[in-house]
């Protein structure tokens, strides 16, 4: 990964991590307000904490090798986030909607959250390492 690429990604991690400084209070105090556990709210904020979590072990791991990586994944949590604006605004069609969004959300979370999630560096012996994907190689036994 280019070093203007890699902070393009802390970037986006940064203002990720920023949003749930902004969201989290929010969401806790309107839940105070109005309980309600089985809001549509409550999925998004797991759902995008899941999406954090993914950039970040992938920045430690130096899995994002392609921009085109992230951008599935950023575009997916848009489609689903404007989905989720319109259906509560359209009573009628809520149950679609709803539907409609949880199936975005699944299908985001499979191309982008699943395989950064429960990626494994695997160990070939210790000292020894896979090279990585930005074409980058590992130590062998503390040589390079």
């Amino acid at each position: 990964m280019t070093r203007r690429l890699e902070w393009w990604h802390w970037g986006c991690f940064g203002a990720m991590a920023a949003g749930w400084l902004i969201y989290l209070p929010s969401l806790v105090i309107s839940q105070l307000q109005t309980p309600n556990w089985r809001r549509m709210d409550w999925f998004t904020a797991v759902y995008f904490l899941a999406l954090t979590v993914a950039h970040y072990r992938a920045l430690r791991r130096s899995l994002i090798s392609e921009w085109r990586t992230a951008l599935v994944g950023y575009g997916a949590a848009g489609i689903v986030f404007v989905t989720y604006q319109i259906s509560t605004y359209t009573y009628e069609t809520w149950q679609v909607t709803q539907a409609m969004t949880a199936g975005l959300y699944l299908m985001a979370f499979s191309v982008f959250c699943w395989p950064m999630l429960f990626s494994v560096e695997h160990e070939l012996e210790p000292g020894l390492r896979m090279s990585r994907l930005d074409g980058s190689s590992g130590s062998v036994n503390g040589r390079r």
